[in-house]
């Protein structure tokens, strides 16, 4: 879905939120925010579904874009003038014209030749100040009765709380706090049931995510279930064509096509353009080495994978605000290795001392962030979440086993040192 990419270009724009939510209200009243939806009457009466009308028009097998009088796009454009405009900004821009960043950068610009509008709809009070404003003077749908603007501001409304909270800020989690999230459930995680979020020791591949949402403080508004999660909770949802193209806290699927063995897309999306089942889904957790963790019906719920295999298509989660997320990710100073001579896992405790809080039983062999290091103990993060080690049990990583790899307190401070002392010669020198 589109929600978050339009949210944070109007948004930027408008610098409101009321009016950022009245217009895309607005919009999923005209479009369900599909930058190729095609008036329906007009399917019929043109015999094409959105996608192939959007192929003629690109392709110019279809030249009669501007004077067929068809709602098209996310603002159902269908005066003559305004669908040359859009498809004379497309073809300047060299873009589809159902591209998405297309038209919301013509809708931009067109609702600046608007001016009474917008500067109504950036100083409006409230979603259906703004929302009464765009219907009367900007989209002028033919139906404005009362009923039909209560019902565009209500739309306003569920945008308005996806993103933003009661005291008008954002209510994304960042992503720091939807990894500590996922590790959070997985802890918790004892064994594989259709259903559950792991809140009862068991989840599903959704489920896995559903909790980690829930326990960061956020609100899952939708159904139980990985085909309506692909479809409605992942913005920009694309094929990866290999691991490169992975990102931190990516949420990947795998996915059957019709006819294929295996395929069991639910009924309640045979009418769905997207008609692929997407059966499984994982979050990437790791990038270097990649580690996809999912719910599965594995001893304990909970694997890892370590290469892309069957991920073939991922998105950002709309509920994570993930450029926030990456600024407050403090860049640690190295990354290690957890080691021990015996055992399956070490502590990661709340304070540096060994009658702290274990906060994690970290696995042998997992890579961690090395943020501090004090007296025989190192500040760490584990999938965002800030805890203390042994130092003794970290080996930094690309080193040998030996004990002169361990970087001490001292080492630390010296390397710190010598580059202060450094900066200030090039200072001098640049003075």
């Amino acid at each position: 879905m589109n929600e978050k990419t339009i949210w944070d270009f109007l948004y930027d724009k408008i610098k409101n939120p009321y009016g950022t939510a009245a217009l895309m209200g607005n919009l999923y009243a005209e479009s369900g925010l599909n930058p190729k939806n095609l008036q329906g009457s007009y399917e019929r009466k043109l015999n094409m579904t959105d996608e192939e009308y959007t192929e003629a028009v690109d392709n110019w097998t279809y030249t009669n874009f501007v004077f067929d009088s068809a709602g098209y796009g996310l603002a159902q454009w269908t005066y003559s003038s305004r669908k040359e405009n859009l498809l004379m900004y497309a073809s300047q821009t060299n873009r589809s014209i159902g591209d998405l960043a297309m038209q919301l950068e013509f809708l931009w610009k067109e609702l600046q030749t608007y001016k009474s509008c917008l500067r109504s709809v950036c100083e409006a009070k409230s979603i259906r100040e703004a929302s009464d404003i765009i219907v009367t003077q900007y989209e002028k749908p033919k139906n404005q009765s009362e009923e039909s603007k209560q019902n565009r501001a209500n739309y306003g409304r569920q945008f308005y709380n996806m993103f933003m909270d009661e005291k008008g800020e954002s209510n994304m989690i960042t992503l720091s706090s939807f990894l500590s999230a996922i590790q959070e459930n997985v802890n918790r995680i004892k064994a594989y049931k259709l259903g559950n979020d792991g809140s009862n020791g068991t989840c599903d591949c959704i489920g896995l995510i559903i909790g980690a949402v829930r326990l960061a403080g956020g609100e899952w508004t939708g159904t139980h279930g990985s085909n309506w999660a692909a479809r409605n909770a992942i913005d920009d949802l694309e094929y990866i064509p290999s691991v490169s193209k992975m990102f931190l806290g990516e949420i990947v699927f795998k996915a059957r096509n019709p006819g294929e063995d295996k395929y069991d897309l639910p009924s309640s999306y045979k009418n769905s353009p997207d008609q692929k089942d997407y059966y499984h889904v994982g979050v990437v957790t790791s990038i270097n080495p990649l580690c996809i963790t999912h719910c599965t019906g594995v001893a304990g719920g909970i694997k890892r994978d370590t290469v892309q295999g069957n991920w073939k298509y991922g998105g950002k989660l709309k509920y994570v605000d993930y450029e926030k997320g990456e600024s407050e990710m403090e860049e640690p100073l190295y990354r290690a290795i957890v080691t021990a001579p015996t055992g399956k896992t070490v502590n990661m405790r709340s304070n540096p001392s060994v009658t702290s809080k274990v906060l994690f039983e970290v696995p042998i062999g997992t890579n961690i962030e090395v943020m501090d290091v004090l007296d025989g103990w190192s500040a760490v993060q584990y999938f965002g979440r800030p805890g203390y080690m042994m130092t003794k049990f970290l080996k930094p990583e690309g080193s040998s086993n030996s004990e002169d790899d361990v970087i001490t307190k001292e080492q630390l401070q010296q390397v710190k040192t010598n580059l202060l002392n450094a900066l200030e010669i090039i200072n001098k020198a640049l003075a």
